[in-house]
């Protein structure tokens, strides 16, 4: 797969150079922590979100780069839990979000987008995130 049909696929807008250095400090935190299996795989999310960053800003559509495989398989996984959020909801828009859904303000902050308030999508976490719906996607 190539980096813009990832981006077009899994992402829900262009990554800003703001996105990249949150991506960073995650990793800097890591680093800080001496949190080794967090060190490598926030620096595979740096690496996605060059790549991601690149394609927006340069047009570099190159295929998906190795070092930031176990990123890219990461993002690609959550989709599952993100269509079971919208089908909850009843959302018709094609689902291309790959945020962590283990974070209950990025469930806000996304389902706000669609006039779901915070109080709904509370429950749409509950129930689809901490009921296990989605634990078998990791098994």
């Amino acid at each position: 797969m190539k980096i813009k049909e990832f981006c077009q696929e899994y992402s829900t807008c262009p990554v800003s150079f703001y996105d990249l250095a949150c991506e960073v400090d995650e990793l800097v935190e890591e680093i800080i922590n001496f949190n080794v299996s967090g060190i490598k795989e926030e620096f595979a999310d740096v690496i996605v979100f060059v790549q991601m960053w690149l394609w927006n800003k340069l047009n570099l559509n190159g295929k998906l780069w190795k070092l930031g495989e176990k990123s890219f398989d990461k993002f690609i996984r959550r989709r599952a839990v993100w269509e079971q959020i919208y089908q909850y909801f009843d959302i018709k828009e094609k689902c291309v979000i790959c945020k962590n859904y283990t974070k209950l303000h990025k469930i806000v902050s996304h389902l706000k987008k669609f006039g779901i308030n915070k109080k709904h999508s509370l429950q749409a976490y509950r129930k689809i995130v901490l009921n296990g719906f989605s634990v078998a996607i990791f098994i």
